[in-house]
């Protein structure tokens, strides 16, 4: 059985200021696109630009929004089981700070309101934990929010560039099972890391996969195949630890094409997963 598959908000929609990573002003659209290309899911993006009328203003913080997705996403069969809170990808839980703190307390009351099961913090490039200092702060941060975790049933998962060796140790710091790893085949793959042992070793630590392709020591997206992720080897890894999704393609995109793009990446999941 082929596991839940969705896409990272924005990649069904034209380019916007030449980002590549954006929530959209037409975000509506995005869930009949979703709905006829095939996928289950969007995971919905959440930056710190989503307050500035340039970018459109993003409703899952506002009451009526968040019922606008609700019945989006019922009409079209479309679900939001997953956030990217990119709003802390610059540094965010590096330092102290009760506004970062409390912006995740305002998410996780979202979830709970949305149905929403899991959150994806980003510990990337200049937020990527380097030493025990970092973690020590992260996890004094994080940790404050987890008996709400509990409570509401809403899990987080750190995207890292961690080995997966320290990457469990960090994990199993915070001694909570609201707590795991969003697991990004790309990104790991350009980190030089040997991504199906990393799934194996990791097991049940994995809340989410995000599936992208990169060739070593790259930081740029390809094609799906058209680089160094084992793909074969990865499905086969997440096979074998029960993994049942969310899968979220955040892969590369034409600025024309995106929707055939779309769709030819789903295509290639579903294939290489039932092979």
């Amino acid at each position: 059985m082929i596991p839940e598959i969705g896409i990272m908000q924005g990649r069904l929609s034209p380019p916007q200021d030449g980002r590549f990573q954006f929530f959209p002003k037409n975000w509506q659209a995005e869930f009949s696109q979703a709905q006829q290309l095939g996928f289950d899911s969007i995971e919905w993006l959440y930056d710190e630009d989503n307050w500035d009328i340039r970018w459109g203003f993003n409703p899952i913080l506002d009451r009526e929004g968040r019922e606008k997705i609700r019945k989006l996403s019922s009409w079209y069969n479309v679900g939001v089981h997953s956030i990217c809170a990119d709003y802390f990808i610059n540094g965010g839980f590096l330092r102290s700070g009760d506004d970062r703190v409390s912006m995740l307390i305002a998410l996780i009351f979202v979830a709970r309101a949305l149905g929403i099961k899991t959150i994806i913090l980003p510990f990337l490039e200049k937020s990527a934990i380097k030493n025990r200092k970092q973690k020590k702060k992260v996890i004094e941060n994080i940790s404050s929010v987890l008996e709400l975790c509990r409570l509401y049933g809403v899990k987080l998962a750190l995207e890292t560039e961690l080995d997966a060796v320290s990457l469990r140790h960090f994990i199993r710091m915070f001694q909570s099972p609201c707590v795991g790893v969003c697991y990004d085949l790309g990104n790991t793959a350009s980190y030089g890391h040997y991504s199906p042992k990393d799934i194996g070793f990791l097991g049940d630590m994995i809340f989410e996969v995000h599936i992208k392709d990169r060739k070593i020591g790259s930081d740029k997206s390809v094609n799906l195949g058209e680089g160094d992720v084992d793909f074969n080897g990865c499905f086969k890894a997440l096979k074998s630890i029960g993994f049942n999704g969310p899968m979220i393609l955040q892969a590369n995109r034409s600025d024309v094409y995106y929707l055939d793009d779309a769709k030819r990446q789903l295509d290639f999941v579903k294939t290489k997963w039932r092979n």
